[in-house]
Protein backbone atom coordinates (compact mmCIF):
# COMPACT_ATOMS: atom_id res chain seq x y z
CA UNK A 1 0.00 0.00 0.00
CA UNK A 2 0.97 3.38 -0.45
CA UNK A 3 2.19 5.29 2.91
CA UNK A 4 -0.25 8.37 2.82
CA UNK A 5 0.93 11.86 4.27
CA UNK A 6 4.45 10.95 3.92
CA UNK A 7 6.96 14.17 3.34
CA UNK A 8 9.76 14.06 1.64
CA UNK A 9 12.48 16.76 1.32
CA UNK A 10 14.82 17.60 -1.50
CA UNK A 11 18.05 19.53 0.09
CA UNK A 12 21.33 20.56 -0.89
CA UNK A 13 24.27 19.43 0.98
CA UNK A 14 26.36 22.55 0.77
CA UNK A 15 23.28 25.21 2.11
CA UNK A 16 20.10 25.43 3.29
CA UNK A 17 18.29 25.36 -0.13
CA UNK A 18 15.01 22.68 0.36
CA UNK A 19 11.66 22.45 -0.96
CA UNK A 20 9.07 19.53 0.63
CA UNK A 21 5.95 17.76 0.07
CA UNK A 22 3.65 15.13 0.77
CA UNK A 23 3.58 12.06 -1.64
CA UNK A 24 -0.16 11.66 -3.30
CA UNK A 25 -2.26 9.03 -2.21
CA UNK A 26 -2.54 8.61 -6.27
CA UNK A 27 -0.52 6.64 -7.71
CA UNK A 28 2.05 7.23 -4.90
CA UNK A 29 3.36 10.05 -7.04
CA UNK A 30 5.64 12.83 -5.63
CA UNK A 31 7.25 15.83 -6.99
CA UNK A 32 10.45 17.94 -5.88
CA UNK A 33 12.24 21.54 -7.18
CA UNK A 34 15.71 21.40 -7.44
CA UNK A 35 17.19 24.54 -8.29
CA UNK A 36 20.10 23.68 -9.77
CA UNK A 37 22.09 20.36 -11.16
CA UNK A 38 24.50 19.09 -8.08
CA UNK A 39 24.40 16.39 -5.30
CA UNK A 40 21.09 16.39 -3.40
CA UNK A 41 20.25 14.39 -0.55
CA UNK A 42 16.35 13.66 -0.91
CA UNK A 43 15.33 12.24 2.70
CA UNK A 44 12.07 11.42 4.86
CA UNK A 45 10.70 14.16 7.07
CA UNK A 46 8.30 14.66 9.44
CA UNK A 47 6.69 11.67 11.46
CA UNK A 48 7.00 9.18 8.72
CA UNK A 49 10.73 9.38 9.19
CA UNK A 50 10.34 7.43 13.18
CA UNK A 51 8.13 5.42 11.32
CA UNK A 52 9.37 4.47 7.87
CA UNK A 53 13.10 3.75 6.46
CA UNK A 54 14.03 3.80 3.02
CA UNK A 55 14.88 0.29 1.91
CA UNK A 56 15.69 0.64 -1.46
CA UNK A 57 15.70 3.67 -4.29
CA UNK A 58 16.27 3.77 -7.98
CA UNK A 59 16.44 6.48 -10.34
CA UNK A 60 13.92 5.57 -13.32
CA UNK A 61 15.20 5.08 -17.46
CA UNK A 62 12.76 6.76 -19.89
CA UNK A 63 10.73 3.21 -19.74
CA UNK A 64 8.99 3.41 -17.01
CA UNK A 65 8.40 -0.57 -16.50
CA UNK A 66 12.07 -1.17 -16.69
CA UNK A 67 12.58 -3.91 -13.59
CA UNK A 68 16.63 -3.76 -13.01
CA UNK A 69 17.67 -4.28 -9.54
CA UNK A 70 17.23 -0.72 -6.73
CA UNK A 71 20.23 0.95 -5.93
CA UNK A 72 20.82 2.06 -2.42
CA UNK A 73 21.45 0.69 1.69
CA UNK A 74 18.60 -0.29 3.11
CA UNK A 75 17.52 1.24 6.83
CA UNK A 76 18.10 4.92 5.83
CA UNK A 77 16.00 7.87 6.15
CA UNK A 78 18.05 9.80 2.93
CA UNK A 79 19.38 8.69 0.00
CA UNK A 80 21.51 10.63 -2.35
CA UNK A 81 20.30 12.10 -5.79
CA UNK A 82 22.12 13.38 -8.60
CA UNK A 83 20.61 15.52 -10.34
CA UNK A 84 22.21 16.18 -14.16
CA UNK A 85 18.97 18.14 -15.77
CA UNK A 86 16.66 20.83 -14.69
CA UNK A 87 14.25 19.72 -17.58
CA UNK A 88 11.88 17.98 -14.99
CA UNK A 89 13.17 14.41 -16.21
CA UNK A 90 14.79 13.37 -13.51
CA UNK A 91 12.75 10.03 -11.92
CA UNK A 92 13.17 8.14 -8.65
CA UNK A 93 11.71 5.76 -7.50
CA UNK A 94 11.61 4.87 -3.29
CA UNK A 95 10.61 1.73 -1.41
CA UNK A 96 9.76 2.32 2.30
CA UNK A 97 9.57 -0.15 4.96
CA UNK A 98 8.28 0.19 8.61
CA UNK A 99 10.57 -0.39 11.60
CA UNK A 100 10.77 -2.51 13.62
CA UNK A 101 7.80 -1.67 16.52
CA UNK A 102 6.09 0.62 13.73
CA UNK A 103 3.75 -2.06 12.28
CA UNK A 104 0.59 -0.19 13.84
CA UNK A 105 2.08 3.34 14.09
CA UNK A 106 -0.61 6.20 12.41
CA UNK A 107 1.55 8.05 10.12
CA UNK A 108 -1.01 11.00 10.35
CA UNK A 109 -2.76 11.44 13.63
CA UNK A 110 -5.67 13.31 12.80
CA UNK A 111 -8.70 11.40 12.95
CA UNK A 112 -10.92 11.75 9.88
CA UNK A 113 -15.04 13.38 10.66
CA UNK A 114 -15.77 9.64 11.20
CA UNK A 115 -13.46 9.29 14.43
CA UNK A 116 -11.84 6.49 11.97
CA UNK A 117 -7.90 7.00 11.09
CA UNK A 118 -7.93 5.12 8.58
CA UNK A 119 -6.75 7.87 5.91
CA UNK A 120 -3.57 7.98 8.43
CA UNK A 121 -1.98 4.23 8.89
CA UNK A 122 -0.31 4.32 5.62
CA UNK A 123 -1.45 1.96 4.13
CA UNK A 124 -0.77 -0.69 6.88
CA UNK A 125 1.38 -2.74 4.43
CA UNK A 126 4.61 -3.97 5.50
CA UNK A 127 6.19 -2.36 2.22
CA UNK A 128 4.88 0.72 0.36
CA UNK A 129 6.77 2.64 -2.26
CA UNK A 130 6.02 6.10 -3.47
CA UNK A 131 7.07 7.21 -7.09
CA UNK A 132 7.79 10.44 -8.96
CA UNK A 133 6.17 8.43 -11.96
CA UNK A 134 3.08 7.37 -12.80
CA UNK A 135 3.24 3.45 -14.47
CA UNK A 136 6.95 3.03 -12.40
CA UNK A 137 4.74 4.03 -9.00
CA UNK A 138 1.80 2.15 -9.71
CA UNK A 139 3.80 -0.86 -10.59
CA UNK A 140 5.51 -1.12 -7.05
CA UNK A 141 3.72 1.44 -4.84
CA UNK A 142 0.01 -1.07 -5.02
CA UNK A 143 0.09 -4.99 -4.07
CA UNK A 144 -3.21 -5.39 -6.23
CA UNK A 145 -1.83 -3.69 -9.13
CA UNK A 146 -5.11 -2.37 -10.33
CA UNK A 147 -3.67 1.08 -11.15
CA UNK A 148 -5.87 4.39 -11.12
CA UNK A 149 -9.30 2.97 -9.93
CA UNK A 150 -7.93 0.76 -7.67
CA UNK A 151 -6.60 3.73 -6.04
CA UNK A 152 -9.07 5.75 -6.38
CA UNK A 153 -11.20 3.38 -4.79
CA UNK A 154 -8.74 2.49 -1.86
CA UNK A 155 -8.57 6.25 -1.51
CA UNK A 156 -12.89 7.19 -1.30
CA UNK A 157 -12.79 3.68 1.22
CA UNK A 158 -9.99 5.43 3.46
CA UNK A 159 -11.29 8.99 3.22
CA UNK A 160 -14.63 8.36 5.07
CA UNK A 161 -16.37 7.33 2.53
CA UNK A 162 -17.80 4.49 4.06
CA UNK A 163 -21.21 5.71 4.69
CA UNK A 164 -24.03 7.32 3.09
CA UNK A 165 -24.33 11.34 3.17
CA UNK A 166 -27.23 11.21 4.91
CA UNK A 167 -26.48 8.85 7.63
CA UNK A 168 -22.70 10.96 8.24
CA UNK A 169 -24.73 14.07 8.04
CA UNK A 170 -26.55 13.90 11.07
CA UNK A 171 -23.63 12.46 13.33
CA UNK A 172 -22.27 15.66 15.27
CA UNK A 173 -18.86 16.44 16.30
CA UNK A 174 -16.92 18.05 18.79
CA UNK A 175 -13.81 18.79 16.90
CA UNK A 176 -12.06 21.91 16.43
CA UNK A 177 -8.69 22.29 14.15
CA UNK A 178 -7.09 25.07 16.60
CA UNK A 179 -5.07 27.23 14.47
CA UNK A 180 -1.07 28.47 15.56
CA UNK A 181 -1.57 32.63 14.58
CA UNK A 182 1.34 34.10 12.86
CA UNK A 183 2.37 37.65 12.22
CA UNK A 184 1.93 37.08 8.13
CA UNK A 185 -0.52 36.10 5.85
CA UNK A 186 -0.01 34.02 3.05
CA UNK A 187 -2.41 34.95 -0.06
CA UNK A 188 -2.13 32.88 -3.38
CA UNK A 189 -3.35 34.14 -6.92
CA UNK A 190 -2.94 33.03 -10.47
CA UNK A 191 -2.92 35.39 -13.35
CA UNK A 192 -1.90 35.26 -17.06
CA UNK A 193 -1.74 38.11 -19.74
CA UNK A 194 -0.70 41.97 -19.12
CA UNK A 195 -4.79 42.99 -18.02
CA UNK A 196 -4.87 40.56 -15.66
CA UNK A 197 -1.16 41.18 -14.52
CA UNK A 198 -2.24 44.97 -13.97
CA UNK A 199 -5.18 43.57 -11.73
CA UNK A 200 -2.96 41.46 -9.89
CA UNK A 201 -0.45 44.06 -8.63
CA UNK A 202 -3.39 46.36 -7.53
CA UNK A 203 -5.01 43.36 -5.81
CA UNK A 204 -1.61 43.16 -3.88
CA UNK A 205 -1.57 46.66 -3.30
CA UNK A 206 -5.27 46.86 -1.86
CA UNK A 207 -4.44 43.79 0.12
CA UNK A 208 -1.19 44.49 1.84
CA UNK A 209 -2.59 48.04 2.51
CA UNK A 210 -5.33 46.57 4.28
CA UNK A 211 -3.92 44.16 6.18
CA UNK A 212 -2.81 44.39 9.87
CA UNK A 213 0.18 42.41 9.42
CA UNK A 214 2.68 41.43 6.94
CA UNK A 215 1.49 39.82 3.53
CA UNK A 216 3.53 37.17 1.35
CA UNK A 217 1.58 36.49 -1.86
CA UNK A 218 2.55 32.78 -3.18
CA UNK A 219 1.80 33.56 -7.25
CA UNK A 220 1.41 31.06 -10.19
CA UNK A 221 4.71 31.89 -12.16
CA UNK A 222 4.22 29.37 -14.87
CA UNK A 223 2.03 31.72 -16.87
CA UNK A 224 3.04 35.56 -15.70
CA UNK A 225 5.06 37.33 -18.25
CA UNK A 226 8.95 37.25 -18.11
CA UNK A 227 8.55 41.32 -17.63
CA UNK A 228 6.19 41.08 -14.92
CA UNK A 229 8.36 38.31 -12.77
CA UNK A 230 11.98 41.08 -13.67
CA UNK A 231 9.80 44.11 -11.95
CA UNK A 232 8.19 42.03 -9.18
CA UNK A 233 10.90 42.13 -6.58
CA UNK A 234 11.27 46.20 -6.44
CA UNK A 235 8.02 46.45 -6.91
CA UNK A 236 7.21 44.19 -3.47
CA UNK A 237 10.18 46.08 -1.78
CA UNK A 238 7.91 49.40 -2.61
CA UNK A 239 5.01 48.15 -1.45
CA UNK A 240 6.16 46.52 1.42
CA UNK A 241 5.25 42.95 1.09
CA UNK A 242 7.22 39.88 0.45
CA UNK A 243 6.09 37.06 -2.52
CA UNK A 244 7.47 33.64 -3.94
CA UNK A 245 6.59 32.03 -7.32
CA UNK A 246 5.25 28.85 -7.34
CA UNK A 247 5.83 26.00 -9.92
CA UNK A 248 4.27 22.56 -10.33
CA UNK A 249 4.65 20.53 -13.25
CA UNK A 250 0.75 18.77 -14.73
CA UNK A 251 1.30 15.05 -13.19
CA UNK A 252 1.18 12.79 -16.53
CA UNK A 253 -1.48 10.24 -15.21
CA UNK A 254 -3.65 13.20 -14.50
CA UNK A 255 -5.66 14.08 -17.49
CA UNK A 256 -5.07 17.56 -19.15
CA UNK A 257 -6.54 20.11 -19.83
CA UNK A 258 -6.31 21.45 -23.76
CA UNK A 259 -7.44 25.50 -22.80
CA UNK A 260 -4.92 27.16 -21.12
CA UNK A 261 -7.49 29.35 -18.81
CA UNK A 262 -8.69 25.41 -18.05
CA UNK A 263 -5.23 24.56 -16.89
CA UNK A 264 -5.05 27.46 -14.88
CA UNK A 265 -8.24 26.61 -13.34
CA UNK A 266 -6.77 23.35 -12.41
CA UNK A 267 -4.27 24.85 -10.54
CA UNK A 268 -6.27 26.69 -8.22
CA UNK A 269 -7.95 23.29 -6.43
CA UNK A 270 -5.87 20.40 -7.84
CA UNK A 271 -2.74 20.89 -5.82
CA UNK A 272 -3.40 22.87 -2.83
CA UNK A 273 -1.91 20.04 -0.98
CA UNK A 274 1.20 20.35 -2.73
CA UNK A 275 2.08 23.45 -4.31
CA UNK A 276 3.15 25.18 -0.92
CA UNK A 277 6.36 24.47 1.39
CA UNK A 278 4.67 22.14 4.71
CA UNK A 279 5.50 25.23 7.11
CA UNK A 280 2.53 27.43 5.13
CA UNK A 281 -0.10 26.41 7.61
CA UNK A 282 -2.82 28.05 5.72
CA UNK A 283 -3.70 30.38 2.68
CA UNK A 284 -5.97 32.28 1.17
CA UNK A 285 -6.54 32.61 -2.34
CA UNK A 286 -7.81 35.87 -4.01
CA UNK A 287 -8.66 36.66 -7.47
CA UNK A 288 -6.54 38.83 -9.52
CA UNK A 289 -9.21 40.78 -10.15
CA UNK A 290 -10.31 41.35 -6.91
CA UNK A 291 -10.11 44.73 -4.49
CA UNK A 292 -9.51 43.72 -0.98
CA UNK A 293 -10.84 46.26 1.47
CA UNK A 294 -10.95 44.20 4.85
CA UNK A 295 -8.17 42.98 6.98
CA UNK A 296 -7.91 39.76 5.62
CA UNK A 297 -5.75 38.42 8.48
CA UNK A 298 -9.46 38.48 10.47
CA UNK A 299 -9.62 35.60 7.82
CA UNK A 300 -6.88 33.79 8.23
CA UNK A 301 -6.97 33.10 11.36
CA UNK A 302 -11.21 32.56 11.25
CA UNK A 303 -11.92 29.13 12.94
CA UNK A 304 -13.55 26.35 10.81
CA UNK A 305 -15.21 23.70 13.89
CA UNK A 306 -16.54 21.12 12.36
CA UNK A 307 -12.71 20.92 10.62
CA UNK A 308 -13.76 21.63 7.36
CA UNK A 309 -10.55 21.94 5.54
CA UNK A 310 -11.42 25.08 3.83
CA UNK A 311 -13.82 27.78 3.26
CA UNK A 312 -15.28 29.64 0.53
CA UNK A 313 -18.45 32.52 0.20
CA UNK A 314 -21.52 31.77 -1.56
CA UNK A 315 -23.07 33.41 -4.52
CA UNK A 316 -25.43 36.33 -3.18
CA UNK A 317 -28.74 35.81 -3.33
CA UNK A 318 -29.78 39.16 -3.05
CA UNK A 319 -30.01 40.90 -6.33
CA UNK A 320 -33.09 39.83 -8.00
CA UNK A 321 -32.98 41.02 -11.39
CA UNK A 322 -30.68 37.90 -12.36
CA UNK A 323 -32.58 35.18 -10.15
CA UNK A 324 -32.76 33.89 -13.74
CA UNK A 325 -29.41 33.48 -14.18
CA UNK A 326 -28.99 31.61 -10.87
CA UNK A 327 -28.27 28.06 -12.69
CA UNK A 328 -27.16 26.50 -9.24
CA UNK A 329 -31.61 26.72 -8.05
CA UNK A 330 -32.46 23.93 -10.88
CA UNK A 331 -31.74 20.93 -12.45
CA UNK A 332 -28.57 19.12 -11.80
CA UNK A 333 -27.40 21.46 -9.56
CA UNK A 334 -30.31 21.77 -7.25
CA UNK A 335 -30.17 18.11 -6.77
CA UNK A 336 -26.33 17.53 -6.20
CA UNK A 337 -26.54 20.57 -3.54
CA UNK A 338 -29.87 19.19 -1.95
CA UNK A 339 -30.55 22.65 0.21
CA UNK A 340 -26.77 23.43 0.28
CA UNK A 341 -25.25 26.72 -1.14
CA UNK A 342 -23.17 26.83 -4.37
CA UNK A 343 -19.77 28.83 -3.56
CA UNK A 344 -17.89 31.47 -5.73
CA UNK A 345 -14.29 30.33 -5.94
CA UNK A 346 -13.07 34.43 -6.35
CA UNK A 347 -12.01 33.73 -2.75
CA UNK A 348 -11.22 30.63 -0.07
CA UNK A 349 -9.17 29.81 2.64
CA UNK A 350 -7.74 26.73 3.08
CA UNK A 351 -6.55 24.72 6.85
CA UNK A 352 -3.97 23.47 4.45
CA UNK A 353 -2.20 21.23 7.85
CA UNK A 354 -6.14 20.12 7.54
CA UNK A 355 -6.11 19.47 3.88
CA UNK A 356 -3.60 17.45 3.74
CA UNK A 357 -4.37 15.34 6.68
CA UNK A 358 -7.50 14.49 5.24
CA UNK A 359 -5.82 13.91 1.99
CA UNK A 360 -8.42 16.47 0.45
CA UNK A 361 -6.24 16.81 -2.63
CA UNK A 362 -6.47 13.20 -3.45
CA UNK A 363 -10.15 12.94 -2.81
CA UNK A 364 -10.52 16.14 -5.10
CA UNK A 365 -8.04 14.57 -7.91
CA UNK A 366 -9.71 11.25 -8.25
CA UNK A 367 -12.97 12.52 -8.57
CA UNK A 368 -11.88 15.43 -11.40
CA UNK A 369 -10.05 12.34 -12.79
CA UNK A 370 -13.88 10.43 -13.28
CA UNK A 371 -15.62 13.75 -14.18
CA UNK A 372 -13.25 15.21 -16.29
CA UNK A 373 -13.67 11.74 -18.93
CA UNK A 374 -16.76 14.39 -19.70
CA UNK A 375 -16.15 16.96 -21.87
CA UNK A 376 -19.38 18.66 -20.89
CA UNK A 377 -18.33 18.00 -16.90
CA UNK A 378 -16.57 20.56 -15.15
CA UNK A 379 -17.81 23.88 -17.22
CA UNK A 380 -16.06 25.91 -14.51
CA UNK A 381 -13.75 23.67 -13.01
CA UNK A 382 -12.38 25.02 -10.12
CA UNK A 383 -15.46 26.06 -8.90
CA UNK A 384 -18.31 23.08 -9.67
CA UNK A 385 -15.55 20.20 -8.52
CA UNK A 386 -15.50 21.97 -4.80
CA UNK A 387 -19.28 22.20 -5.26
CA UNK A 388 -20.08 19.18 -6.59
CA UNK A 389 -17.55 17.28 -3.45
CA UNK A 390 -19.19 19.23 -0.99
CA UNK A 391 -20.18 16.57 1.42
CA UNK A 392 -19.47 14.09 3.69
CA UNK A 393 -17.68 11.78 1.50
CA UNK A 394 -16.02 14.26 -0.60
CA UNK A 395 -13.79 17.66 1.13
CA UNK A 396 -16.85 19.70 2.94
CA UNK A 397 -17.00 23.56 2.82
CA UNK A 398 -17.11 25.92 5.55
CA UNK A 399 -19.25 28.83 4.14
CA UNK A 400 -17.89 32.07 4.94
CA UNK A 401 -20.14 34.96 5.68
CA UNK A 402 -21.40 37.07 2.63
CA UNK A 403 -19.59 40.00 3.47
CA UNK A 404 -16.64 38.49 2.58
CA UNK A 405 -17.25 38.84 -1.29
CA UNK A 406 -19.19 41.13 -3.06
CA UNK A 407 -19.80 41.25 -6.87
CA UNK A 408 -22.20 43.74 -8.17
CA UNK A 409 -23.57 40.96 -10.68
CA UNK A 410 -25.24 38.61 -8.21
CA UNK A 411 -25.14 40.90 -4.61
CA UNK A 412 -27.50 43.92 -3.88
CA UNK A 413 -26.08 47.64 -3.79
CA UNK A 414 -27.18 47.52 0.00
CA UNK A 415 -24.69 44.77 0.99
CA UNK A 416 -21.71 46.63 -0.89
CA UNK A 417 -20.73 49.14 2.31
CA UNK A 418 -20.41 45.84 4.44
CA UNK A 419 -18.27 44.49 1.92
CA UNK A 420 -14.38 42.97 2.70
CA UNK A 421 -13.41 42.24 -1.05
CA UNK A 422 -15.03 43.46 -3.91
CA UNK A 423 -14.85 41.20 -6.91
CA UNK A 424 -14.91 42.16 -10.92
CA UNK A 425 -17.68 39.53 -11.72
CA UNK A 426 -18.63 39.30 -15.72
CA UNK A 427 -22.43 40.11 -15.12
CA UNK A 428 -24.33 37.98 -17.54
CA UNK A 429 -27.06 40.62 -18.49
CA UNK A 430 -24.82 43.16 -19.83
CA UNK A 431 -21.37 41.55 -20.32
CA UNK A 432 -19.79 45.27 -19.37
CA UNK A 433 -15.62 44.83 -19.49
CA UNK A 434 -13.92 44.22 -16.33
CA UNK A 435 -11.76 47.94 -16.50
CA UNK A 436 -14.88 49.55 -17.22
CA UNK A 437 -17.01 47.83 -14.18
CA UNK A 438 -13.81 48.42 -12.17
CA UNK A 439 -13.55 52.11 -13.03
CA UNK A 440 -17.44 52.65 -12.49
CA UNK A 441 -17.81 50.19 -9.11
CA UNK A 442 -14.67 50.81 -7.00
CA UNK A 443 -13.95 54.36 -6.05
CA UNK A 444 -10.71 53.26 -5.06
CA UNK A 445 -9.27 51.60 -7.99
CA UNK A 446 -8.22 54.43 -10.17
CA UNK A 447 -6.29 55.28 -7.47
CA UNK A 448 -4.69 51.64 -6.72
CA UNK A 449 -4.56 51.73 -10.49
CA UNK A 450 -2.63 55.12 -10.40
CA UNK A 451 -0.33 53.56 -7.80
CA UNK A 452 0.66 50.49 -9.41
CA UNK A 453 1.25 51.87 -12.84
CA UNK A 454 3.92 54.58 -10.97
CA UNK A 455 5.85 52.00 -9.01
CA UNK A 456 6.09 50.08 -12.44
CA UNK A 457 7.46 53.06 -14.49
CA UNK A 458 10.14 54.29 -11.90
CA UNK A 459 11.13 50.77 -11.79
CA UNK A 460 11.29 49.86 -15.78
CA UNK A 461 13.11 53.32 -15.79
CA UNK A 462 15.75 51.60 -13.44
CA UNK A 463 16.52 48.74 -15.68
CA UNK A 464 18.32 49.84 -18.25
CA UNK A 465 18.28 47.49 -20.82
CA UNK A 466 14.53 47.77 -21.06
CA UNK A 467 12.73 50.10 -23.37
CA UNK A 468 9.74 52.07 -23.71
CA UNK A 469 7.89 50.37 -25.62
CA UNK A 470 8.47 47.63 -23.33
CA UNK A 471 7.22 49.99 -20.52
CA UNK A 472 3.76 50.93 -22.25
CA UNK A 473 2.80 47.37 -23.03
CA UNK A 474 3.43 46.53 -19.70
CA UNK A 475 1.26 49.40 -17.67
CA UNK A 476 -1.34 49.67 -19.95
CA UNK A 477 -3.92 47.22 -21.19
CA UNK A 478 -7.05 47.50 -23.39
CA UNK A 479 -10.25 45.92 -22.46
CA UNK A 480 -10.12 43.38 -25.22
CA UNK A 481 -7.47 41.84 -23.50
CA UNK A 482 -9.75 40.51 -21.32
CA UNK A 483 -9.11 36.48 -21.78
CA UNK A 484 -6.34 36.46 -19.29
CA UNK A 485 -6.86 33.91 -17.38
CA UNK A 486 -10.49 33.50 -16.77
CA UNK A 487 -11.30 35.51 -19.82
CA UNK A 488 -14.92 36.88 -20.51
CA UNK A 489 -16.50 33.71 -21.95
CA UNK A 490 -20.03 33.69 -21.20
CA UNK A 491 -20.12 29.75 -19.72
CA UNK A 492 -18.02 31.29 -16.85
CA UNK A 493 -20.93 32.33 -14.01
CA UNK A 494 -18.96 33.20 -11.48
CA UNK A 495 -17.08 36.33 -13.18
Amino acid sequence: GIPQGLQLALARRDDAVRSDTVVMYNLGYFQLKATAPALWTLSLIGRGASIFHISRHRELSRDFNDDRDYNGDAGATEVAVSVVSLLGDVRYRLTVERNAGMEDAALINEMDENGDDGISNGGGGKEAAVSETADGGRKDSQEDGGGWRSAASRAFRNLGGGKGDEEHEEESTETVHVFSVKETVHVFSVASGHLYERFLRIMMLSASRSTSVHVKFWLLGNYLSPLFKRTLPAFAAAHDFSYELVAYQWPPWLRSQSEKQRTIWGYKVLFLDVLFPLDVERIIFVDSDQVVRGDLHELYTLEMPNGEPYAYTPFCDSRKEVEGYRFWKSGYWHNTLRGKPYHISALYLVDLTRFRAVAAGDRLRVTYQQLSSDPGSLSNLDQDLPNVMNNARGVPIFSLPQHWLWCESWCSDDDKPAAKTIDLCNNPMTKEPKLDSAKRIIPEWTSLDHDQRTTVLDVLRNLSNIDSGDIKGTTSAAASDGGGERGERGERDEL
